[in-house]
């Protein structure tokens, strides 16, 4: 898909979450990290607090704990303060 079809959808568009829902954990990790890259090379926040946020997801389910820990906080630090109540169409805001 093409980066400005990315940016122009959601970032469930550009990042098929599906495979962490069906226990795929491995593929969820490698969408994902293709998913924050891709934000990152757009330079769009929304994008890349999103992208983060569903890592973090998939490395809790990982039991990856540190990188969860290092991951949020990062998302956190990065989240501006009038964002703190923008879910980004998550189920709630990064921020909680």
């Amino acid at each position: 898909m093409a980066l400005s079809t990315c940016r122009a959808r959601s970032l469930r568009a550009c990042w098929p979450i599906w495979p962490a829902t069906r226990g795929e954990l491995d593929e969820a990790l490698a969408a994902g990290s293709r998913a924050l890259e891709v934000a990152r090379r757009l330079d769009d926040l929304r994008l890349r607090i999103v992208a983060t946020s569903l890592l973090v997801q998939v490395h809790f389910a990982r039991g990856e704990y540190e990188r969860v820990i290092e991951l949020a906080t990062g998302n956190l630090a990065a989240l501006p303060a009038d964002w703190v109540n923008e879910t980004f169409g998550l189920g709630g805001p990064p921020s909680v």
